[in-house]
């Protein structure tokens, strides 16, 4: 018997499942992920290089910001141009609260109705929904905090090759620390809420992956790093990425060294979990 699941909602894109059942047996699960072609790598050639991370960041609108930012890297780097470090800290600023505000819409939007087995955040229980307010607290003060200094809440236009197109004063600096400071009672609730949620237990093949780079937790220069210890060049990365499309799939399906990998949050706290603060050590140990 096949069950399927012709869409499943809460993902960031198209999906469905197919369930193979042979008496009370289960036999085989098939996820599939839906994506229509977009085409954007052919849709930016020829276009003059001040126009690729406007165009680029419209690839999403969860994860605009960090489409901008690997366009505007890409440019400098076919340029030959290293942006210096008061820039690159402006940009992981921006970076920073763009991570937020989509790792709060993942968690308690997506994720969260899974662990108490509802179909969305309208039906948590009453003592789960008592949180949401805050919860979209946070989400705005981090989407204006994206705005601060990428111009937009969604889509940024400030941010340019070598450069941001807006000077960023000392105050809108310290604006940014003060409502960065402000939420940190609900990213603390938030960390330790979900990490004293019970988790199944699944054991994943294949490799963790992340930047490395020294001195910080890195969201947007380093080394291609994965959790057994060994990291490469950046310039490595199609020699240890392979892309390709599996039918029924529309959407690329990428290994690491020939294995499944892991990219985003937990890779990048685990590969570089030495420069945390010890108090989210602390909460995940």
């Amino acid at each position: 018997m096949k069950v399927e699941v012709p869409l499943i909602t809460r993902v960031e894109g198209h999906g469905h499942v197919e369930i193979i059942v042979d008496g009370e047996s289960l036999k085989e699960v098939r996820m599939g992920i839906h994506e229509g072609p977009r085409f954007f790598e052919s849709v930016l050639v020829g276009r003059r290089w001040w126009e690729i991370t406007e165009m680029s960041a419209r690839i999403c609108g969860i994860c605009t910001v960090i489409h901008a930012l690997a366009a505007a890297k890409a440019v400098e780097k076919a340029a030959g141009f290293s942006p210096d470090e008061t820039l690159h800290n402006l940009r992981f600023l921006l970076a920073g609260s763009a991570h937020i505000q989509s790792h709060i819409l993942h968690l308690y939007f997506l994720a969260l109705p899974d662990y108490f087995r509802v179909p969305s955040a309208l039906h948590l229980p009453e003592k789960v929904k008592t949180h949401l307010k805050e919860v979209f607290r946070l989400k705005r003060v981090t989407n204006d905090l994206t705005e601060l200094i990428g111009g937009r809440r969604v889509h940024p236009v400030t941010v340019q090759p070598g450069r941001l197109t807006q000077d960023v004063t000392s105050e809108m600096l310290k604006s940014y620390l003060k409502r960065m400071e402000d939420i940190m009672d609900g990213l603390r609730f938030t960390a330790e809420f979900f990490t004293d949620l019970e988790h199944p237990y699944q054991k994943v093949p294949g490799h963790q992956v992340a930047l490395k780079e020294a001195g910080r937790l890195p969201l947007l220069k380093g080394e291609i790093a994965y959790l057994e210890g060994k990291s490469f060049p950046e310039e490595r990365y199609m020699d240890l990425i392979e892309e390709r499309v599996l039918p029924p799939n529309t959407t690329k399906r990428s290994h690491f060294l020939g294995e499944p990998f892991m990219v985003g949050a937990l890779p990048r706290v685990n590969i570089g979990r030495d420069h945390l603060r010890d108090e989210v050590k602390d909460i995940a140990p």
